[in-house]
């Protein structure tokens, strides 16, 4: 099968709903939106479950950074001073946690048994999984709203020394650089110590994949924000307890959200 297009029949049909005029017309902004965070907990239980505990990671750190070290963000599109950075606090978490949510969108086209793989991938499978931020593309399309989001989705398995994929993406040239750095490290910090759903390996202690991330700190992350988790002790104690004790709140918001669904 052509699996650059898409891997699986059912990939192809919840990216067409997504698309679909005769569909999208009678919804708002909002309604599409949620279309699409639906579609996520539709397809994959596991990624919704992932994108979320992302989403609580790169709130929490952004928020201590935001605080401490607010120049970090004076990149971003409408933000001129740390003054300005700091007034608008609740709108820029509120951004990096709806593009932590939506960063893996692609990961929608992706056969259940790549994408939930309990074992290390074969090539073929990781060439597979390497399409998924491209296959972002359609459901950001669905709505403007949803295009301040498709870089982070695009970026997130770019490297800081511009290795990674997908190779035609430029994170340096994206006005939402410091978003896909901090998704970045987020979505590494979770997968690296997820436990329960996602496991293309075995799990790692939090404490080692801190170690890597220091090492890999300038070529693989941002060596700002590592060195802004390193150095901050508390900081360190809020993320650990997300991807340990928080996970399995992840977990059981999940479940009972779906228990309440079928009532």
């Amino acid at each position: 099968y052509e699996h650059s297009r898409f891997p699986f029949e059912k990939g192809m049909i919840l990216s067409n709903i997504a698309r679909k005029a005769e569909v999208l017309q009678y919804l708002n902004a909002q309604e599409r939106k949620e279309l699409i965070y639906n579609l996520i907990v539709l397809e994959q239980p596991t990624t919704f479950v992932h994108v979320s505990m992302v989403a609580t990671l790169a709130h929490q750190l952004a928020e201590f950074m935001i605080d401490r070290q607010p120049e970090f963000f004076l990149s971003m599109p409408n933000f001129s001073s740390v003054e300005d950075v700091q007034a608008k606090k609740d709108s820029l978490l509120a951004f990096i946690r709806e593009a932590a949510i939506f960063h893996d969108l692609g990961k929608i086209t992706m056969p259940m048994v790549v994408n939930n793989c309990i074992r290390k991938l074969s090539d073929h499978e990781y060439r597979i999984l390497e399409l998924h931020p491209d296959k972002s593309r359609p459901f950001f399309a669905v709505d403007p709203s949803l295009k301040p989001y498709q870089d982070i989705a695009l970026g997130h398995h770019k490297w800081y020394n511009g290795k990674g994929y997908p190779v035609n993406f430029r994170n340096l040239k994206s006005p939402y650089y410091p978003i896909i750095c901090l998704v970045t490290i987020c979505d590494c910090l979770d997968a690296a110590t997820e436990n329960i759903g996602r496991n293309y390996h075995r799990p790692k202690p939090f404490v080692t994949v801190i170690r890597e991330f220091i090492k890999e700190s300038g070529s693989r992350y941002d060596p700002q924000i590592i060195d802004f988790i390193r150095w901050n002790r508390d900081v360190q104690l809020a993320l650990k307890q997300i991807v340990s004790d928080g996970r399995y709140d992840h977990y059981y918001d999940l479940y009972t959200g779906y228990m309440q669904k079928s009532n």
